[in-house]
C-alpha cells in the first residue's frame, strides 16, 4: 500500500491527467503518440497501467495543451 501512496504522490493515471487538463478522455494518449508526454508502464505484460508525471502533465497545461481554469490550477 505504501508503494501506491508514493507513486500517486508523484504520478496521475490517464483519466487524471485528462482531468487535471480539462480535456477529452483520450487526450492524453494522443499528446503521447505525437511525442510530447512520456508514459511510464507499471504492471506486468498482462496488466499495467499508463501512469504520467504530475511535472509533465503541468508543463503541458502552462504550454497550451489543456483547457483548465485558472481559478482551478493548483
Amino acid at each position: 500500500m505504501d508503494k501506491v501512496l508514493e507513486i500517486h504522490s508523484d504520478f496521475f493515471t490517464a483519466s487524471e491527467a485528462n482531468d487535471y487538463l480539462g480535456m477529452h478522455r483520450t487526450h492524453i494518449t494522443n499528446l503521447t503518440a505525437r511525442g510530447l508526454v512520456q508514459a511510464h508502464r507499471y504492471g506486468n505484460d498482462k496488466y499495467f497501467i499508463r501512469l504520467f508525471k504530475k511535472d509533465d502533465v503541468k508543463k503541458l497545461l502552462e504550454a497550451g495543451y489543456g483547457v483548465r481554469s485558472k481559478q482551478k490550477k493548483s
